[in-house]
């Protein structure tokens, strides 16, 4: 979106009310009012507001094919050159808009981030943002510690890797069974309280914390398949943190090796599988051509993290600290999350059809015996560590028991 003396985009606003959404994803005449606030904020003009009830999202095109008929004859008699949604959009839906529309289409989080992006290269902006590759700085076991004492301002981890330093990134990385699906990740950190418990592990070492919904497929890529627990004992398997004691309860021989080094030892046979987000399945990474198979289903969402030095944050003005916190919530939990949900999806899908890797799935009394490990060894194990490992923990089966699933064996 541009501004110039002369020229300002002109913008039609869509927003969608619908029973199956949460209150916080819903839009409504307050909303709306914000988004087109916003859109003047980055510069353009609101020319055309749509609000729409509707009993659930369309698929394809989130509002459907009558409204989207609606939406393109407002936006053509009003010159619009784009239209934003109030609500979030799938990298699909908003492709699909496009096209049928006929302009660009993005949604409330996208243009928060175009309004952070335009003050960042322009000369009125505030924050310059210096982008680091992984170990340019230390070493990836070092990062938390580095952060914590200023070295620099920002780091996005996988939070087991630091779990000797604060239990907690356990808890926040996702531990086996907790969770389905992005939703319920949502709902523990934002509703239950598990956001409150794991910021004040990270604020210890003077860190603020971002979560994000990132990984909805995390089961073992493996050489192997399972009929019965006894088909785990003795494989090696690359985990990391919770996931390897997950593993050796369950028999297994977990191992501790370098991502990079994953392709090559899945290739020799020195380690029989390895526990892994899908979107390794895609097609810019190897691990489809030496992993037969995909165990199912998903042992649960896992994220990875958004972390940022406090003194950093504290040293901004507030108003532009206000813009960095929210920018990074949303990234991460919006733009970010669906974006890698919906390609890791693809990966999956490209990965079996193209007939590299083989789905194969858990049976369902296996399944029942290794989440009764979970709960019963696991989930125990992390609360026995300390007082608030043990609250995290019950948030955690509180929200289970809410949810209709067993952890009270």
């Amino acid at each position: 979106m541009a501004e110039t003396q002369e020229v300002r985009d002109k913008v039609v606003l869509v927003g969608l009310n619908s029973p199956v959404l949460k209150k916080e994803e819903n839009a409504d005449e307050d909303t709306m009012e914000e988004l087109s606030a916003l859109v003047e904020t980055a510069g353009g003009e609101t020319v055309g507001i749509v609000l729409q009830n509707r009993p659930s999202p369309d698929p394809r095109t989130f509002i459907g094919e009558g409204k989207v008929a609606e939406v393109r004859e407002l936006a053509t008699a009003q010159g619009a050159d784009m239209v934003i949604f109030d609500n979030a959009l799938s990298p699909s839906q908003q492709r699909v808009l496009s096209e049928e529309l006929g302009v660009s289409v993005m949604d409330r989080s996208a243009l928060i981030l175009d309004i952070f992006a335009q003050r960042a290269r322009t000369k009125e902006g505030r924050l310059q943002v210096e982008l680091y590759e992984p170990g340019a700085l230390c070493q990836t076991s070092d990062i938390l510690t580095y952060l914590s004492q200023n070295a620099f301002d920002c780091a996005v981890i996988f939070g087991s890797t630091f779990s000797g330093l604060i239990p907690e990134a356990d808890l926040a990385c996702g531990i086996p069974f907790a969770w389905e699906s992005s939703a319920e990740i949502y709902d523990v950190m934002e509703n239950y309280g598990l956001l409150d418990v794991i910021q004040e592990a990270y604020g210890e070492l003077n860190l603020k914390y971002y979560w994000n919904a990132h990984e909805p497929n995390y089961n073992v890529l493996a050489n192997f398949q399972v009929e019965s627990l006894e088909d785990f004992h003795g494989k090696k398997i690359r985990a990391l943190g919770v996931w390897g004691d997950f593993l050796a309860a369950l028999g297994a021989s977990p191992t501790n090796i370098a991502g990079t080094e994953v392709y090559q030892a899945l290739q020799l046979g020195t380690i029989d599988g390895a526990l892994y987000g899908w979107s390794s399945l895609s097609d810019s990474n190897n691990i489809r051509e030496v992993a037969q198979y995909a165990l199912s289903p998903s042992m649960c969402f896992c994220q990875m993290a958004t972390v940022v030095n406090q003194d950093s944050l504290n040293k901004l003005p507030e108003d532009l600290r206000s813009i960095v916190d929210e920018t990074i919530r949303l990234a991460n939990i919006g733009v970010i999350g669906q974006a890698h949900v919906v390609g890791t999806e693809k990966s999956v899908r490209d990965a079996i059809q193209g007939g590299y890797t083989e789905l194969s799935p858990l049976p369902d009394d296996v399944l029942a015996e290794m989440r009764e490990i979970a709960v019963t060894q696991t989930w125990e194990e992390l609360a026995a560590k300390s007082e608030r490992m043990a609250r995290g923990i019950e948030i955690i089966k509180q929200q289970n028991r809410d949810y209709g699933r067993q952890v009270d064996y």
